[in-house]
């Protein structure tokens, strides 16, 4: 601690409580984000998510392998979100890019230096090996590839649109409500 008599006079009435067992006289402490100070927090701010407790799972089926996405942030003014590289998209439509654009002007394609989506994949990634977008590729493609990170990649927006397009269907399995669970065995 320090030498000076302030910061003392000040914890004292901050770690009064840490004694303290639900026995006493004074209630016990509360844990952080416990549900009331959620309730309190949101009160406070006006601020709700309507579905917060809802849990969802989203499956992608593809009668071929799905493409790999890359979760990257590509500007500051919009947070992380999942990309595909342009090059692989258009091997899978088997289209160039000019016809892509012309076709599908409201999917969002956006370019960054290969240097930042090597940093940022692997960063988000599980195994940078596999997580590569330049995995399976010989040394000298490798070393081609060194040479060139001052390149700029596309990258497409990954949309459900875009995944249909290449083949995938989604299906999206949402948690069911309690009440509606209650009310469905009030019923049987």
């Amino acid at each position: 601690m320090s030498a000076q008599a302030r910061p003392v006079c000040l914890l004292p009435p901050h770690l009064s409580g840490l004694f303290l067992t639900e026995t006493d006289q004074e209630p016990c402490w509360d844990f952080l984000l416990s549900e009331q100070d959620q309730e309190l927090e949101e009160d406070a701010t006006g601020k709700t998510e309507p579905d917060s407790g809802k849990d969802c799972l989203l499956f992608e089926f593809s009668s071929e392998p799905l493409l790999p996405c890359y979760h990257v942030q590509v500007s500051l003014t919009q947070g992380f979100c999942n990309w595909f590289l342009l090059t692989d998209v258009l091997k899978r439509l088997k289209m160039s890019a000019r016809i892509f654009r012309a076709r599908y002007p409201h999917l969002e394609v956006v370019s960054l230096s290969r240097a930042e989506l090597l940093r940022q994949v692997s960063i988000s990634q599980v195994s940078t090996t596999l997580a590569s977008p330049y995995r399976g590729k010989n040394n000298k493609e490798e070393e081609e590839k060194e040479e060139g990170e001052a390149g700029l990649v596309d990258l497409v927006r990954c949309t459900p649109e875009l995944q249909r397009l290449l083949g995938s269907s989604i299906d999206i399995l949402e948690e069911e409500d309690e009440e509606e669970e209650e009310e469905e065995e009030e019923t049987l």
